[in-house]
Formats: C-alpha cells, structure tokens, sequence
C-alpha cells in the first residue's frame, strides 16, 4: 500500500472495491476527497446493481470521499469531471446521460455515486472507472462495447497522467457555482436532443431528450406530444 498524503491519495495493489474500501475510511474520519485507487477490483460493481470490470494495471479505479455536497448535483460534477479529464486526451469525448463518458459510441468511464448517512452526518462515495491503456478486446464479454482512452489518443497517457487530471479537475468541479455546473452538463450531454429509446426495468419509452431537470431526471418527448420524466434506467440512442 502507497500513501500520498499531500494528495489524500491510498493506492492498493488489489481490493474487492474501490468504493467499499473508501467507505471504511471514511468512516474512521477520511478527509474530503481522499481517494482510494487500486490495480484490481475483485467485485467492482457500477450503476443498477451491475458488475464493473477493471482492465487489471490498464484502468483507473478511483474512489473519492465527499463531504458537505449537495447530492442532486454530484452527478453532473462528476461527469464534468471526468469528461474534461479525458477530453485532455482524447477530445470527442461526450457524456451519455447520465454519466457515461463515450468515445465514437464505446464506454470509456462509467460512475458510481452511493450516499451514506443522514443530515450532517451524511457523505458520498463516488466510484469512477477510466480504461486508459489498450487491452485486449477478448476481456469484456462481447455484448459490451467498451474501449480505451489509449486506442484514440495522440499524446503519451498513463494511468498517473489521467488520475493527476482527474483528481484537479473534480476539485475544480466541485467548487463551481451550480448554475455553471448544470448549463454546462446542458451543453455537453450528447443524449439531449437525441431520438432515444429509454429501457427500465418493467416498460421502453422512445422518444426526443429534450433536456435534464435540476435534479438530473431526462425530460423524454414522446411522440403524442406528452413529456415524462425518466429518473433512472437505460438509454439507447436511435439512428
């Protein structure tokens, strides 16, 4: 185990979860945004229950602990973020709602954000994954299309480079006033404005993403003209 104090950075060669490690410290009083990385992730998990698998030694598996955040907000923070971070390598980079980061329609990051607590007392953990180096393609299942920062970009990358951008981008992030924050997560969503299918766990919905609330939901246009808001679930972009 590494430690960078100055950075609140702990780094492990394997852990079950980054996530679940970065809430035991922040139980025993971790500070504002100590991260947690490490090589493997034995039970990484993402959005919606599902597993996440890290490319061992050629992928990001970052967890930050956060105090004192509003909650409806982190999801943008974060998106920002993290698509600032590999846009510094990678410019077409987008956002799929809700924080997915693309690069020519494949993953490249995903983000888990879990709540812990109540009232004062009460923090965040946010999980971000980031395939940096090139991997081979055979190590994800063949239903997911996913790819790597490293395939696309033209400057020297390595997980250091990345994590340093990421982590001095999500402070930077976080002191945003929330109106910047919301306009800009407007502006760089690719799903809005997109024909989109929604997929949850009972019903579909395909419609026109018109927009996200304050609070993140996806204002869908259906084609009577009526308008719902999705909270949660998958999107599929139609072509």
């Amino acid at each position: 185990m590494q430690r960078h104090l100055m950075a609140k950075h702990i780094h492990f060669k394997e852990v079950t979860s980054t996530n679940d490690v970065a809430f035991d410290f922040a139980q025993k009083g971790a500070e504002h945004l100590t991260c947690i990385t490490a090589d493997v992730q034995t039970k990484g998990r993402g959005r919606r229950g599902r597993v996440w698998s890290t490319v061992p030694s050629k992928s990001i598996a970052a967890s930050f602990v956060i105090k004192g955040e509003q909650s409806n907000l982190l999801p943008f923070i974060t998106s920002l973020a993290t698509l600032e971070t590999i846009q510094n390598f990678v410019p077409e980079a987008v956002i799929k709602w809700p924080n997915d980061i693309l690069i020519h329609g494949k993953k490249a990051s995903g983000i888990l954000i879990e709540k812990h607590g109540h009232g004062g007392s009460c923090f965040y953990i946010i999980g971000i994954g980031i395939n940096v180096l090139k991997f081979d393609k055979n190590f994800f299942d063949e239903t997911i299309e996913a790819t790597a920062l490293e395939f696309y970009s033209q400057k020297e990358i390595s997980i250091k480079s990345v994590l340093t951008s990421l982590q001095s981008s999500l402070q930077e992030w976080l002191k945003m006033p929330d109106v910047e924050v919301l306009n800009s997560y407007r502006k760089k969503c690719v799903t809005i404005g997109s024909y989109v299918t929604w997929i949850g766990d009972r019903n579909t919905l395909t419609g026109l993403a018109k927009s996200v609330t304050d609070s993140g939901s996806l204002i869908l246009e259906l084609d009577d003209g009526t308008t719902k808001e999705i909270l949660s679930g998958d999107i599929v972009a139609q072509k």
